[in-house]
């Protein structure tokens, strides 16, 4: 029994090293997050932005992550507006494919467990998803007017990705965004987890369709091994990631 019960042990401490966890609370900052040159403290944002896509969930390995960000007119990141949790967890150490542009630009390796929380959800069920922009940066502070540009990265299967991007003008006239999409492979399987996928700009309001300009990231958390698949419930001998913490079964 000593010797089950060392062997577990060690086990648990040895993933713990291979697996650092992002969603564990700590002191770290955001300091090397990139942010845009100029905010407002308080204020009203100029105006909202609403991301709406039909989501597809597939049974298959590596699939099912996706990212949702604002970058200014460089490139820089300006908000992360919500990201799958497995990834946003870390699921990119075990996986370097979930959502690479947006790790790059993100550094969520450097984000405490709060801020983590802040734009991570579990991945949805099948259906009309949307997510909206409120004009602010990742610490709070409202932009200012300007150009801007929306990205929506998805982890279709294993290096199959896909990227949807389009600028707008923060402060100018309420407009749908024309948005490009580009694919890494022609690589059919799980193509359409993410499709009918469009954004609007609202000046100094709420996009159509959307109650209020919040993000509802609270859904009922599922289990996924560390490959990112989804398990529902964590009932098999094994290490999973649920409600975004690393969790060991061992059934006798």
């Amino acid at each position: 029994m000593k010797t089950k019960r060392l062997v577990l042990f060690v086990g648990l401490l040895t993933f713990g090293m291979w697996m650092p966890n992002a969603c564990s609370k700590d002191d770290t900052t955001l300091a090397n997050t990139p942010q845009p040159q100029e905010t407002t403290a308080g204020g009203e944002a100029a105006g909202t932005l609403a991301v709406k896509f039909d989501y597809t969930h597939y049974p298959t390995l590596a699939t099912g992550q996706y990212a949702i960000w604002i970058e200014d007119a460089d490139g820089r990141l300006v908000r992360t507006v919500f990201v799958t949790r497995f990834t946003g967890c870390g699921g990119y150490n075990n996986r370097p494919d979930c959502c690479p542009t947006w790790v790059s630009k993100a550094n969520p390796q450097s984000h405490n467990s709060d801020e983590v929380d802040g734009y991570t959800g579990a991945t949805p069920q099948n259906g009309r998803q949307q997510y909206v922009w409120d004009g602010k940066d990742d610490s709070g502070n409202v932009v200012t007017s300007g150009t801007y540009r929306v990205c929506i990265e998805g982890t279709l299967y294993w290096s199959s990705r896909v990227l949807f991007q389009g600028a707008f003008e923060l402060g100018g006239e309420s407009a749908q965004v024309t948005l490009t999409q580009e694919n890494t492979s022609d690589e059919q399987t799980n193509r359409n987890m993410l499709s009918a996928v469009t954004a609007e700009y609202v000046a100094g309001g709420t996009p159509s369709g959307i109650c209020s300009a919040a993000r509802d990231n609270r859904q009922t958390a599922v289990a996924h091994d560390l490959q990112g698949r989804r398990v529902g419930k964590a009932v098999k001998s094994g290490v999973y990631i649920e409600n975004g913490k690393k969790i060991f079964i061992k059934n006798r």
